[in-house]
């Protein structure tokens, strides 16, 4: 399945404590990564049924947030 970007929301941004994702079609238990800038996973897991990332323990900064579906394709 493909997910449009633009149908991908995450708040609040910034984020201090937890990452709310949100999307009308996102799959349920989408695999999660966040990156720093260099490309270097610092958190994955699994969406809970919340769709939240949990992300205080990052020091402030851009990072990148990946999804993927059950098969593995990427919803970024």
């Amino acid at each position: 399945m493909l997910i449009e970007k633009d149908q991908i929301g995450l708040a609040p941004q910034p984020a201090n404590d937890i990452l709310k994702v949100s999307g009308e079609n996102l799959p349920v238990k989408a695999d999660y990564y966040v990156f720093d800038m260099t490309g270097r996973v610092l958190h994955k897991g699994i969406l809970d049924a919340d769709n939240t990332v949990r992300v205080g323990d990052l020091s402030s900064g851009t990072y990148l947030l990946q999804l993927r579906d059950k098969d593995g394709a990427v919803i970024n």
